[in-house]
């Protein structure tokens, strides 16, 4: 019995264009016959997947399979399949190929990687640490870290003799092999060059054909001012060497910031959480208040200031990045500090000044809150 094409590729008969290459694709990289050497049952498989996917591709033949079926499609060839086979150098089946070896799946899958193919490197990531300080002014400094880095001996290049390069033995300098597998002519990317028709002529003997090293790597970064928890700053061609001789990758530098003592960030604000004296709060006063600059402030606070009220401090917070050094504000957020260990004396004092309180209704939040809960029980 004829086997169902949509059935084959897993997709409904309504299925779009773009459906059915997304499904073929993933089918072909499964059965593939490099992932799976001596599974007949995966050829077999993989055989059913290009024949379903070569009618369903093309309109026309979709068309004629699906007004009547498989003996639509023999064309006075008198017998099943298809004649002439699969010819996967040209059509829609190069490019679907070439996507597939290029994702990493097929190309010396089951080689390794070779020695020939100029390659980027890898980006990497390197996260520091900066005080609130240091982020206010910016910061200049080298870091160190190990990562692949090109080989001296070579050069980078890979080679003994400079990298000196010829045609490739296993594909004649073509860049691609042709595999034959029953009716299924395949062209795949050449191995031992990559696809690009040359292999390195000597190899070296310190990076083995890498063109690369592990070392430790050595970057200067310029931090801007203002940058915050997280801001990442990319340094193009600053990551792993590439294979070869092959293009660097990029470095990431993520920011951390460190814990402060006394400041807390929010955005590029800045928030100073300040004690003041119950006496202080009550009577008004003026308080000494740090800033991020290593200066001290002088500010007033008003009598009968409660905790939880800010005083905001104009152009005193963080920076904007590079906005030029135009700052942000810093916000003074008072508490008030309940007084702790008293005497005796002290004790008395504030016992009458509690009854003073009450006759005078001088506490203002207590009196109106209590208020509230008589109206709601009232």
């Amino acid at each position: 019995m004829a086997k169902d094409y949509y059935d084959v590729l897993g997709v409904k008969r309504e299925a779009s264009d773009t459906d059915i290459r997304a499904a073929f694709r993933n089918l072909a990289k499964k059965y593939h016959p490099d992932r799976n050497q001596g599974d007949a049952s995966a050829e077999k498989r993989f055989k059913e997947i290009n024949e379903a996917y070569e009618v369903l591709r093309d309109r026309e033949k979709r068309q004629m399979y699906d007004m009547y079926g498989s003996d639509g499609l023999r064309g006075g060839e008198g017998g099943g399949g298809f004649a002439g086979g699969f010819d996967f150098g040209g059509g829609g089946f190069a490019d679907i190929f070439e996507s597939v070896f290029d994702m990493g799946g097929f190309r010396g899958a089951s080689r390794g990687q070779h020695h020939n193919r100029r390659r980027r490197g890898g980006d990497l990531r390197y996260r520091i640490e900066l005080t609130l300080e240091e982020m206010l002014a910016g910061k200049e400094t080298s870091i160190r870290f190990e990562a692949p880095a090109p080989c001296e001996h070579c050069h980078g290049t890979g080679g003994s003799d400079g990298g000196q390069r010829v045609s490739c033995p296993d594909c004649g300098g073509r860049g691609f092999r042709t595999i034959q597998r029953g009716l299924i002519a395949m062209q795949t990317s050449c191995s031992a060059c990559g696809g690009s028709g040359e292999v390195l002529k000597d190899l070296c003997s310190h990076c083995a054909g890498q063109g690369r090293v592990m070392g430790q790597v050595t970057r200067h970064i310029k931090i801007p001012a203002g940058v915050s928890e997280d801001t990442r700053l990319r340094l193009p061609g600053h990551g792993e060497a590439g294979f070869n001789g092959g293009e660097a990758g990029d470095l990431y530098v993520v920011v951390q910031q460190k814990d402060h003592v006394i400041f807390h960030r929010d955005g590029d604000s800045l928030i100073c959480y300040m004690p003041i004296s119950l006496t202080t709060a009550a009577l008004g006063g003026e308080i000494g208040v740090p800033t991020i600059d290593g200066s001290l402030l002088t500010i007033k606070v008003k009598a009968g200031t409660q905790s939880g009220h800010r005083l905001r401090i104009a152009k005193k917070g963080m920076p904007h990045i590079n906005s030029g050094g135009r700052r942000d504000d810093m916000f003074v957020e008072i508490f008030v500090e309940t007084p702790s260990n008293l005497s005796q004396e002290q004790k008395e004092l504030l016992t009458r000044f509690e009854e003073l309180a009450q006759e005078r209704e001088n506490q203002p939040q207590s009196s109106g809150f209590f208020n509230k809960i008589k109206e709601m029980f009232s």
